[in-house]
């Protein structure tokens, strides 16, 4: 199946290292290049010489046009949208193609497609959600792209094998390996309580059995693939932003939640994309059996 991909395009540097993130990381063959402009535009505009909807949609298909050139074996298509950016960006998406987001690593209020429409898309998208990092620092940026890694984060959620599964298809696809996270803390009943050193050893084991029975079927389905498990006891978005900034991509789930809750992502997913690591791919989960 062809590698299906838009980009929520606005012309910056943020989502120009999305796109080429797709193309370069990602292996994208076709491209859609979604500009969302304000809803008070009129789609008459577009054909009123010198109005900022015809400006917009010159300037990208000009943009369009020089990634056909410059990768003659990907198909680009773009399109002016009108609306609410996260809502128009995630009904592009689906099960097969990938909405891909840039931004700077920490939000920026100005930023057209700033945390709240990433975050917004990364909860409503049918399909798979990338947000991709631009790091200021030309260091942190060369260290990004030298990365092979694949960090997936798991918690025992039903369904979460889908988020294993992809990230160890991106593990083979790029020949890098696959670290399997999953972070605990004691649960709330007992954080008033001072545990004894045997109770938390048993909560302990009891994660880590989790952990390696994950490990353990991704592992029966791909002999090939270098799987490490990762056990850390702490906050869960702490853990897995710091154990991702060596990742080429972290892999996060959605929760297939009611329409209200739907507007929002998991606490732990939206802490770990306001201060995000490394290009994160979300996925929803669906309800049904893991294995």
């Amino acid at each position: 199946m062809r590698r299906r991909v838009v980009i929520g395009w606005d012309g910056t540097p943020a989502t120009r290292n999305a796109l080429d993130w797709a193309l370069r990381w990602w292996g994208a063959e076709e491209i859609d290049l979604v500009s969302v402009g304000d809803r008070a535009e009129s789609s008459a505009e577009y054909f009123v010489a010198g109005s900022l909807a015809a400006d917009a949609r010159v300037e990208l298909m000009e943009h369009a046009e020089a990634v056909r050139q410059q990768h003659p074996d990907v198909s680009v298509t773009s399109r002016l949208e009108h609306g609410d950016a996260a809502e128009v960006l995630a009904a592009a998406g689906s099960a097969e193609v990938c909405v891909v987001l840039g931004t700077t690593r920490r939000g920026q209020p100005s930023f057209r497609y700033g945390w709240s429409v990433a975050n917004r898309v990364a909860a409503i998208a049918p399909g798979p959600v990338v947000v991709v990092p631009t790091f200021e620092d030309e260091s942190q940026a060369a260290a990004s792209s030298d990365r092979t890694q694949i960090l997936v984060a798991v918690d025992g959620s039903i369904g979460e094998m889908t988020l294993v599964r992809a990230a160890a298809s991106e593990a083979l696809r790029t020949g890098g390996g696959l670290t399997v996270l999953h972070a605990w803390t004691p649960p709330v009943w007992a954080a008033d309580d001072e545990l004894t050193g045997e109770e938390l050893r048993e909560f302990a084991q009891e994660h880590r059995r989790m952990l390696d029975e994950t490990v353990a079927a991704i592992q029966a389905e791909h002999a090939s693939l270098r799987v490490a498990a990762r056990l850390i006891q702490d906050e869960p978005a702490a853990a897995i932003s710091a154990a991702a900034r060596d990742a080429a991509l972290l892999v996060l789930g959605r929760h297939g939640i009611s329409r209200l809750r739907r507007m929002f992502l998991g606490s732990v997913s939206h802490s770990v994309l306001l201060d995000l690591p490394a290009p994160t791919l979300v996925l929803p989960l669906r309800g049904g059996a893991d294995r």
